[in-house]
């Protein structure tokens, strides 16, 4: 019988499988985020909210809100495990095109 590998067996396997999972999904989803981020924002304003924040594990998206002009204002390390963090970011809506 033929021996299966999986994992970290291969590394360049894995990383052209990653490479090419993340290209199908960005072809799959273009710009969804960007535009419900900032329908959101739209209508935070109009109700007269003059920041926002939010929050994002490193694993996950901080730097999806740090291009659209999110700051990190702060982050407990190791959590939710050890070598990931619980990051916590702020968006000031009068400095970020607001023109009322």
């Amino acid at each position: 019988m033929p021996e299966i590998h999986t994992g970290g067996a291969d590394a360049a396997l894995d990383q052209r499988l990653g490479d090419e999972l993340d290209a199908h999904n960005a072809a799959a989803t273009p710009g969804i985020g960007r535009a419900l981020l900032e329908a959101f924002e739209a209508e935070a304003r109009a109700r007269g909210c003059t920041h926002v924040f939010a929050t994002s594990f490193t694993f996950q998206a901080p730097d999806f809100y740090r291009r659209l002009a999110y700051v990190e204002t702060f982050r407990w390390d190791a959590l939710p495990t050890p070598g990931r963090d619980d990051v916590h970011l702020r968006k000031d809506l009068a400095a970020a095109g607001d023109t009322r």
